[in-house]
């Protein structure tokens, strides 16, 4: 039996888990702040909604009942800036919904994201805000 969820921020990660699917922890800490992230995270475990495991030494955040892969490392961060970007993810339809309306097909890779014309590799997203981290793919580069 799963216990309650008692603060908002913990249900907005749920929310958010539930969408955009599984996430590094380190992408949850820079959408939401390191603390509040934890505290958060730590009452979703606690109650049963949560897991957590580690993939290619990255510590992978996802709801019971999920299975994260490799490629969900790449997604989560790219998921979470588009959400800091004000668009979102989602992660059952494999579609970006950005701003100001724009929706595109999502392939995650293990080291980018593409989309369109355009890619960001997970370095450049741990890093930066999705428009500084979003490169136009040059013809014959990518599938």
């Amino acid at each position: 039996m799963r216990g309650l969820i008692t603060s908002e921020r913990a249900a907005k990660i749920y929310r958010y888990l539930d969408e955009s699917g599984p996430a590094p922890a380190e992408a949850l800490e820079a959408l939401w702040g390191r603390n509040k992230a934890e505290r958060a995270l730590k009452s979703l475990r606690g109650a049963g909604y949560v897991r957590t495991t580690r993939i290619r030494g990255v510590e992978m955040v996802y709801l019971r009942g999920c299975s994260p892969v490799a490629e969900d490392i790449a997604r989560g961060w790219f998921a979470a800036r588009l959400a800091e970007a004000g668009g979102w993810y989602s992660a059952s339809e494999g579609k970006a919904y950005f701003p100001r309306g724009q929706v595109y097909p999502v392939v995650a890779r293990l080291d980018r994201v593409e989309f369109d014309k355009f890619f960001a590799v997970v370095e450049d997203l741990k890093a930066k805000p999705l428009k500084d981290a979003l490169r136009v793919k040059q013809h014959g580069n990518f599938s």
